[in-house]
């Protein structure tokens, strides 16, 4: 069984991916705390979800384990960090004769991946020495598009579930209860114009899903209230995932607020890498934070 595409898709936050030998069929597999190699066969220790944290560094959490790809102090490759830090950060160097170069940074120097010798698990080496040439497959494109941590395990932002291409587009049906569940989701924060149906709350409540409906326009903005509200919904839950329809510009500025209510000082270069859209969002955002400041 060969792992989908030809290897040379490119890692994209809240996609997930199977990570090959480039051109065979052994890909890496979480195998208790380790990183082995091991035929494809689809298996949840071998799909590996792409992230990013607040630096705009990247890295990869498996989606059986929830455990992130990473190195510990002797330069093996482990499955074993929790949350991610400069040693589960991944760097992918596109080569022209297909796949990729994959390197950690270890005391400020890239070093490669290599196989141990005469065995499965992985290690690292240093830049120059034989390494391994490195396939990365894309999955289906998952239920909720661009999804990504914007605090591990406690905010997450993405698109509408099944989002196409406008809001009437979102469908909150098993497989969507069913991600967020995986991703320990227990609370939503939707800026979508269309509310979820009474059958649609029904089957979250039933998960112990809270979901909090705030209906703003596409490229406007939220009240001073409802910001209030954003906020309130946010501190009285567990872990929450915002999203609107695409998950740009009005997740954007709800992500923004949130961090401005957390006391984060943002400026206009951190709306715009939170992906807020339009002149009248960005002057919402500047409003809320002077009356914060205040």
């Amino acid at each position: 069984m060969h792992p989908p595409g030809n290897g040379n898709s490119c890692a994209e936050v809240g996609q997930r991916f199977i990570i090959s030998i480039y051109g065979t069929e052994r890909v890496f597999s979480a195998v208790d705390d380790c990183v082995h190699v091991r035929t494809y066969v689809r298996d949840l220790r071998q799909i590996w979800t792409c992230v990013r944290d607040n630096n705009n560094q990247f890295g990869f959490i498996n989606q059986r384990t929830a455990k992130f790809f990473g190195r510990d102090y002797n330069n093996d490759l482990l499955c074993s960090a929790g949350m991610l830090t400069e040693m589960e950060y991944l760097t992918f160097i596109k080569l022209g004769s297909g796949g990729y170069k994959l390197s950690i940074s270890v005391d400020a120097r890239l070093l490669q991946v290599q196989l141990k010798p005469d065995s499965d698990a992985i290690q690292l080496v240093r830049v120059g020495a034989s390494s391994l040439t490195i396939g990365l497959h894309q999955l289906d494109e998952p239920v909720f598009s661009r999804f990504e941590w914007v605090i591990h395990g406690r905010f997450a932002r993405s698109s509408a579930p099944h989002y196409v291409s406008s809001d009437e587009d979102q469908t909150m049906d098993m497989e969507a209860v069913n991600f967020l569940v995986r991703y320990g989701i227990t609370n939503i924060i939707s800026l979508n114009t269309q509310p979820l149906s009474k059958r649609e709350l029904l089957l979250l409540s039933c998960h112990e899903i809270t979901y909090t409906h705030i209906a703003v326009a596409d490229y406007h903005s939220p009240t001073p209230d409802e910001f209030d509200a954003i906020n309130s919904s946010f501190k009285n839950s567990d872990t929450t995932l915002v999203y609107s329809g695409y998950g740009h510009g009005r997740t954007g500025i709800a992500v923004s607020a949130l961090q401005l209510y957390s006391g984060r000082r943002l400026c206009h270069a951190d709306f715009k890498a939170n992906f807020v859209a339009t002149e009248a969002q960005f002057d919402a955002l500047k409003d809320l934070k002077e009356k914060l400041e205040r």
